[in-house]
């Protein structure tokens, strides 16, 4: 069987399970979660899950949810004696 450049597999993405949590009162969930700084590879994998959602009925599709660590996004802290960089 050949394969055209548009049937070519993508390459399989480097997830790890994790519970998410701290959404309020949702309650927890496992998820294949993508970690990574890289934005290529990011871009790969919602181009990557948005194509294998295409044959798939709705009820069946996948999403994909941006989060950034609060340890990226944390810059600076309120202390008792003011601000400071973390």
């Amino acid at each position: 069987m050949s394969t055209t450049a548009e049937e070519t597999p993508q390459p399989a993405l480097h997830t790890q399970a994790r519970t998410l949590t701290g959404w309020g009162r949702t309650a927890a969930t496992t998820a294949q979660v993508l970690s990574t700084p890289d934005v290529e590879v990011i871009a790969n994998a919602v181009a990557q899950v948005a194509e294998q959602n295409d044959s798939k009925p709705s009820h069946l599709r996948r999403g994909v949810i941006a989060r950034a660590s609060a340890a990226r996004t944390a810059t600076r802290r309120r202390t008792p004696a003011g601000w400071s960089s973390t």
